[in-house]
């Protein structure tokens, strides 16, 4: 990049493996010295920098030594490492041997529900008995179909029907009805195929670029997300609040590509990380997690 340093950092997120007993923190002595990181990022340090986190993303950012994970795969820790041959050598030595520190059980932690809703059909009983439920029948997804409750959310708030909703009421049973006449002018074509939007995984990983300039407390990234406007305003508020030395004055955002992940990265955590990662350590160079 223009202006940027020629040196890159990396980055490498600790995520817990259980979710069911305290974490007690990690432990990295067992790294060899060619896999020892230059920083290593906590939600400890978090606190002590003053960043927040939108009321979105629930829970912590790195789970705080002394809780319980919210969920698995939680981050606990964010490795900075200079070189990239240091990098990928902690990063074998990671998968070998876990640096993750646990203790008293207390099984999942309880939380209420982001949202319960439905939008997948049910079918009745046999294929001539009208649909238990039906998105097309009883009006796709609003905001005032969100409940915060345990139990999905099978009918919608009173809306006004209209002719267009009236048919649509019906258009599902219309069709089903008309295939199901063993008509010989009706001609149905049966074929099997993959797409990678059957894929409940995002199929490219999620990746970022950061440079904290600290001469002109700006940071600059290079990010891929699907709502630009989202992320930039979450980064702003992460670190808007931060202590003097960790709180830029101008945030400066490159977006390389718009949309992937099918709507996961509508409001994804991720960007935070490549946030926080470059302001804390105070770096020279770019981070890349």
């Amino acid at each position: 990049m223009p202006g940027w340093p020629s040196e890159t950092s990396h980055a490498l997120l600790v995520r817990v493996d259980d979710a069911t007993h305290v974490f007690e923190g990690i432990d990295l002595s067992f790294l060899s010295a060619a896999a020892k990181p230059s920083v290593v990022v906590t939600a400890e340090d978090l606190v002590r920098a003053g960043t927040r986190s939108a009321e979105f993303y629930a829970g912590d950012l790195l789970c705080p030594a002394g809780s319980t994970p919210v969920y698995l795969g939680q981050p606990t820790a964010l490795l900075i490492f200079e070189r990239f041959d240091t990098y990928d050598r902690a990063r074998l030595e990671l998968r070998a041997r876990s640096c993750l520190k646990f203790g008293d059980e207390t099984g999942p932690v309880e939380m209420p529900p982001y949202a319960a809703y439905r939008f997948t059909r049910v079918a009745g009983a046999t294929s001539d008995a009208p649909d238990i439920y039906a998105p097309i029948q009883e009006g796709w997804i609003s905001p005032g179909r969100f409940h915060n409750t345990g139990r999905p959310i099978w009918r919608p708030l009173p809306i006004k029907e209209g002719a267009a909703y009236a048919k649509g009421a019906t258009y599902g049973e219309e069709i089903r009805a008309f295939l199901g006449r063993n008509d010989p002018a009706v001609l149905v074509v049966d074929r099997e195929f993959e797409t990678q939007s059957i894929d409940p995984m995002f199929l490219e990983p999620e990746c970022g670029l950061a440079w904290y300039d600290t001469g002109r407390k700006k940071i600059e990234m290079v990010i891929g997300v699907q709502s630009p406007y989202e992320i930039a305003t979450a980064i702003a508020y992460l670190l808007g609040e931060a202590q003097p030395p960790f709180k830029p004055e101008s945030i400066d955002i490159h977006f390389a590509y718009l949309g992937g992940g099918f709507g996961g990265r509508d409001h994804t955590p991720f960007p935070l990380y490549v946030a926080f990662g470059n302001v804390l350590p105070g770096s020279p160079d770019p981070v890349s997690p």
